[in-house]
């Protein structure tokens, strides 16, 4: 890994960036962008959010031709919108400047937008956020990441991007794979410990016992944490994961299972 390590920005260069996409992780990226000194611009589609960003000190626009061009383009967008905020990089001139797509991806899709999009002429690598907006404090902007790109070059990039000017400490990958099957099978984990914490509740209630009395029993061995369960596994980025990483394999009869435990789950909620 010390190949990345050679490889680093002009001293005099002075970095620019734009964060496309302004939600929930786009906007702190990009304050964490301007607090570390650097030109930062922000693009989003819906208006509101880029009004709360020019409140905040960050120029940003929902015209993408309004945007100055930048050294590095931040891609905090949701994951099914990733292609076209990529796409909309790549009708500029951009050779050799960093993409960093910091949205949860299918894997091996990286990639394929390196080819296919930018003709292998950016230095493009995979930073997945680790973001929780109700602790951002200690699980914000600035935590351990894990980082991957697709050639040395673009990895000695993302490392001096993210490492050296934003001061974010990171874990760099072999390969950009890595970094995205890292985050699906972040996300896959926590999926799978509520689906099991739901079998445990309906099984509960299929024999007549408490599952909070179980769950508080099971929970006072030291190594062994069952998970609430509430009201089924909602939102956009556990289903996500679990349906990316059930496609692309054939190992996925587990995977199924949970999915299709939790729907079980939820219909039960209903009864």
């Amino acid at each position: 890994m010390k190949d990345f390590e050679v490889y680093c920005f002009g001293d005099n260069v002075k970095k620019t960036v734009c964060v496309v996409g302004l939600g929930t992780i786009g906007l702190p990226t990009a304050l964490e962008c301007l607090k570390n000194g650097l030109v930062t611009y922000g693009y989003d589609l819906d208006t509101q959010r880029v009004k709360l960003a020019c409140s905040k000190g960050i120029p940003a626009f929902y015209a993408w031709g309004s945007i100055p061009e930048v050294d590095v383009y931040e891609v905090c967008v949701s994951s099914n919108a990733v292609f076209d905020a990529c796409s909309l990089i790549a009708k500029r001139d951009c050779k050799n400047v960093l993409v960093a797509i910091e949205s949860t991806v299918v894997p091996f899709s990286c990639r394929k937008i390196f080819k296919e999009m930018f003709g292998y002429n950016v230095n493009l690598v995979h930073c997945p956020h680790r973001f929780w907006g109700l602790d951002s404090n200690n699980h914000g902007v600035k935590q351990l990441r894990v980082l991957g790109g697709v050639n040395t070059r673009s990895l000695a990039d993302g490392t001096n991007f993210f490492g050296n000017l934003l001061d974010i400490p990171i874990h760099p990958v072999s390969c950009i794979e890595v970094a995205e099957l890292c985050k699906i099978a972040e996300n896959v984990s926590r999926y799978l410990r509520i689906a099991y914490a739901e079998n445990l509740s309906l099984i509960c209630e299929e024999v007549g016992l408490s599952f909070i009395e179980l769950q508080y029993a099971i929970n006072t061995k030291w190594n062994t944490t069952v998970y609430d369960a509430r009201d089924g596994i909602a939102g956009s980025c556990l289903p996500f994961a679990i349906k990316s990483l059930s496609s692309f394999t054939q190992y996925n009869k587990f995977l199924k299972g949970a999915i299709e435990l939790d729907k079980q789950y939820q219909r039960s909620l209903k009864e």
